[in-house]
């Protein structure tokens, strides 16, 4: 045993030494993490990896035993393994010595019985046998940064990333671009950096970023330095993989855009909607003819906000915005081009829902209101009527009741016409084809909801817009009731059946379609057809211009929609309107 003592003796010290240098930047860490579901503890030992996931009002006494358990069983295991790897050595040393393991307050050790959450937090450092550990709690940290695959010149971009307690408003973003080293001036540019031999230069801080003509044909490279609450985690960065790329000469939508060079008039509205496609519903593979590039999320969002910026309207209708591509992508962005947005998800599990953006030049925010419209219905006070008249017809009321879909409205002010308020309702009606009695009654929630706005707010002639994909093509039952106020349903809700007065549906909005029923708004390989419109009331409100849409030749380029051209499935409209003066 003489010899395995002395192998112990001076092995395992050696080792120790050697992993807990005194000197700041070798003191190993252990990395405690809380969140409402728990801890999570990190940390190294003998080369060893160990992470302890406990309950926060565990008392820390059981933790620590956890880690001592942990600590004595790898302890002995790595002395063992050192023992066969240097044969010939003789014994010396116990290999059952217990380790101590304590958790410190500085020159105190904590109260085992704190409860985990407390205890680590006031921890500076922890002990396990020799080794002393520095405590880092809730240490700001990037755990994922990208660049997109595909960068286009004149886009908007950002980095992906996942942080782990760290605010991305406090967080730094700080943006490189390659750069050749040609000259003397540039080795001594306090914004050229060196790294491995390449050269960067310093083009930007800040979250977002737009690339331009100077970029084609360079990569990109950011650098985070994540932050909570003034402290500051290690910073990261990523290179991007491919060279910035030059844009097309012209995207069908700039073609558009020719019509829409500059803001509106004061006294007039630039309006616009568009379904802009969720990821969700790219990766269920229903564009099988999308080359890999027009389904690429990050792609189709640089394109998307460059269509969106260049229409400058003064309403952004969209739908099928998924929550994540709103907080980091829509509102970062459209905020830096003088919009303010709203964000209403719709129910149950979906991760998408309907956003409203306007300029905050021109429209000042008064309220915003969301519902779902399969719990507003039951709403007696609002629709007492209409319920009592859709149960007693609609053979499942339980497809109504089941589905997710909302109404978002906001009501705005006019900055430069006092007195003079807008209310947007934007919405996305349910699109199974087989169910038209469906989105009739989902219309009719929405009208009446709308009505009950004006009605309870004493609104004094606001000026209406309905927008959305209301999933029905023109002359259908619920278009036929948006247009007309008046629709007579049938007793079995049936498209075929013929209307007998059973049930009448009505509203008093007075609306009209502002550009019309182009011939589709959805163009894929297995449908065409119009289901997006705006809606708005036509005795207070006038359309004054109506942007065109893209040329067929346009959408069917690369077959049909999504494409490396157009982001969506579908296809913005935007259209001019004004108050008619009383």
């Amino acid at each position: 045993m003489h010899a395995f003592r002395y192998f112990v003796l001076n092995h395992v010290t050696k080792y120790f030494y050697r992993n807990s240098s005194s000197t700041p930047k070798n003191i190993p860490l252990v990395k405690v993490v809380s969140d409402k579901e728990g801890i999570r503890v990190f940390f190294t030992y003998f080369d060893h990896h160990f992470k302890l996931e406990r309950p926060k009002d565990e008392k820390v006494e059981e933790t620590l035993t956890r880690i001592k358990l942990k600590a004595e069983l790898h302890h002995k295991k790595e002395i063992i393994r050192q023992y066969y790897s240097a044969s010939g050595r003789s014994i010396q040393n116990d290999i059952s010595k217990e380790i101590d393991v304590s958790l410190m307050q500085k020159d105190s050790v904590v109260d085992c019985n704190m409860p985990n959450i407390e205890a680590w937090s006031l921890a500076s450092a922890l002990n396990i046998g020799d080794i002393v550990y520095e405590v880092s709690y809730n240490p700001p940290t990037v755990k994922n940064l990208n660049l997109p695959e595909y960068i286009l010149s004149g886009c908007a971009i950002r980095p992906n990333f996942f942080f782990e307690c760290a605010s991305l408003q406090e967080s730094t973003f700080t943006w490189y671009r390659s750069t050749e080293a040609n000259s003397i001036n540039q080795l001594i540019d306090n914004d050229v950096i060196e790294e491995n031999g390449k050269y960067w230069k310093k083009i930007h801080e800040g979250y977002i970023y737009f690339t331009c003509t100077e970029d084609v044909g360079c990569y990109l490279k950011v650098v985070c330095t994540p932050v909570q609450d003034g402290r500051r985690g290690l910073e990261s960065s990523v290179e991007s993989k491919t060279v910035v790329e030059v844009a097309p000469d012209k995207f069908p939508f700039e073609e558009r855009q020719e019509n829409t060079n500059c803001f509106c008039e004061d006294d007039s509205i630039r309006c616009l909607t568009y379904n802009v496609l969720a990821k969700m519903y790219v990766e269920e593979n229903k564009f099988p003819y999308s080359s890999k590039k027009a389904r690429d999320t990050y792609y189709r969002k640089q394109i998307l906000l460059k269509e969106l910026i260049g229409y400058k309207s003064d309403i952004i209708c969209l739908q099928e915005v998924e929550d994540r591509v709103f907080e980091r992508d829509l509102e970062p962005i459209l905020n830096l081009k003088g919009y303010s947005g709203y964000y209403t998800k719709k129910g149950g599990h979906r991760y998408e829902g309907v956003a409203t953006f306007f300029q905050t030049s021109k429209f000042r925010f008064k309220r915003k209101y969301d519902i779902l419209l399969n719990r507003i219905v039951k709403e007696k006070h609002i629709y007492g009527e209409l319920f009592s008249k859709v149960a007693g017809n609609l053979k499942d009321m339980n497809k109504l009741l089941s589905q997710k879909s909302v109404l978002q409205l906001l009501l705005l002010e006019h900055i430069h016409l006092p007195g003079y308020e807008l209310l947007v309702a934007n919405t996305h009606l349910y699109s199974n084809k087989d169910s038209p009695e469906v989105r009739l009654i989902q219309a009719a929630v929405c009208t009446a909801f709308i009505e009950h706005t004006v009605n309870r707010k004493n609104l004094q002639s606001p000026g209406i817009i309905f927008c959305g994909d209301f999933n029905s093509l023109p002359h259908s039952p619920t278009y036929n009731f948006l247009m007309s106020g008046k629709y007579e349903c049938s007793a079995n809700w049936n498209r075929s059946s013929d209307a007998n007065g059973d049930t009448v549906l009505e509203h008093n909005l007075r609306l009209d379609s502002a550009c019309g029923t182009p011939e589709y708004t959805n163009y894929t390989a297995e449908f065409k057809g119009c289901l997006d419109y705006i809606f708005y009331n036509k005795d207070i409100l006038k359309v004054t211009d109506v942007v065109p849409m893209p040329r067929h030749e346009q959408v069917i380029a690369q077959k049909a929609l999504p494409s490396e051209y157009f982001p969506s499935d579908h296809i913005a409209l935007i259209c001019t309107m004004q108050w008619k003066k009383s």
